[in-house]
């Protein structure tokens, strides 16, 4: 059985926003959430990565949208079925689940997309939280070279976006750039 998912309020709010919260690839996913398309569909539709592999669990798990209580799929052989959806402990213990079975280490190209992914997050989180008061920090992110390069600069911006902009943007910024950072080994468990 497929789950649909629908938009909830938070998703609503962040497909609106000017300056989306979060990663490209998770943004897209997101928008694409209509109520009609199934997991797969989605899935095949915005490609499978690392990110996207996770990302309706990780959606689902931070609210932004929720399985379709009374969803029916239609089609030649399935004719109307109901999906339901799984409580939410279950879904929180999932969330890093199926990010990236397949990379036993992180190859080079894996780091520079990694990197490549943490920069794109880190510029929008402060530009959409910070404004110019961020510039000193969008500097540093600009010029990093590696992830390595990076991880100095996540408690200062997080601290930054809570002074700024309050307890739920920090929370929803640590929460994206731990899924991020977390290491291959353990998105399996």
């Amino acid at each position: 059985m497929n789950t649909v998912y629908t938009l909830s309020p938070k998703g609503q709010r962040e497909c609106a926003a000017e300056h989306p919260m979060l990663l490209r690839e998770l943004h897209d996913l997101l928008r694409m959430v209509d109520g009609r398309r199934t997991r797969a569909d989605l899935l095949a539709t915005v490609g499978k990565n690392a990110i996207t592999m996770g990302g309706l669990r990780w959606l689902t798990a931070s609210g932004y949208i929720h399985p379709s209580p009374i969803a029916t799929l239609s089609g030649p052989d399935s004719g109307a079925q109901w999906l339901a959806a799984a409580p939410p402990s279950e879904l929180l213990a999932s969330v890093p689940q199926d990010l990236s079975s397949r990379a036993a280490l992180m190859s080079q190209r894996g780091a520079l997309q990694l990197r490549d992914a943490l920069v794109d997050f880190m510029l929008r989180s402060i530009a959409r939280h910070l404004g110019d008061a961020g510039d000193p920090y969008r500097r540093r992110v600009e010029r990093a070279g590696a992830v390595t390069d990076l991880l100095p600069l996540l408690n200062p911006v997080l601290e930054a976006i809570l002074a700024r902009a309050g307890s739920q943007a920090a929370a929803e910024f640590a929460d994206t750039a731990a899924l991020l950072l977390r290491p291959p080994e353990q998105r399996t468990q």
